[in-house]
């Protein structure tokens, strides 16, 4: 394992072959390593320093409300889609923006806290389907 850090954690991760990272290098055209967390996960995080955590930047889900994007889909001039947040759960049925208002989310017996409201970065505008803006 080889020390790695993700937004200022510390912690370490396994990497890939050298033949897996030259390939990946030359796809991507700069040198790039493939890391991951064996089964023996090391990272926490403050908050819930009991929890282990991979490579998550500290809010291991993103909710995303079908609604809010509509909304936002007739006020914005740009064609945008649900899969551009990158959220791992979405949620119909909710007026649009009424998860801004949100303290916890109950998903049959599993009970969600919502640490905060995710503020998007330049990712938004790129494809997720050709990795390009």
């Amino acid at each position: 394992a080889e020390p790695t850090e993700v937004w200022g954690n510390h912690f370490t991760a396994l990497i890939a072959p050298a033949a897996v990272n030259q390939w990946l290098s030359g796809f991507f055209k700069r040198d790039v390593q493939l890391r991951w967390l064996g089964p023996q996960l090391t990272r926490r995080v403050k908050r819930h320093d009991a929890v282990p955590l991979s490579f998550a930047d500290g809010y291991p889900y993103l909710l995303a409300n079908e609604a809010s994007l509509r909304d936002l889909q007739q006020r914005c001039p740009a064609s945008v889609s649900i899969e551009q947040f990158r959220p791992n759960l979405v949620v119909t049925g909710a007026a649009a923006w009424d998860e801004d208002s949100w303290k916890v989310i109950r998903i049959g017996e599993v009970v969600f806290d919502v640490a905060k409201p995710c503020s998007r970065c330049i990712f938004t505008t790129v494809s997720p389907e050709r990795g390009q803006k």
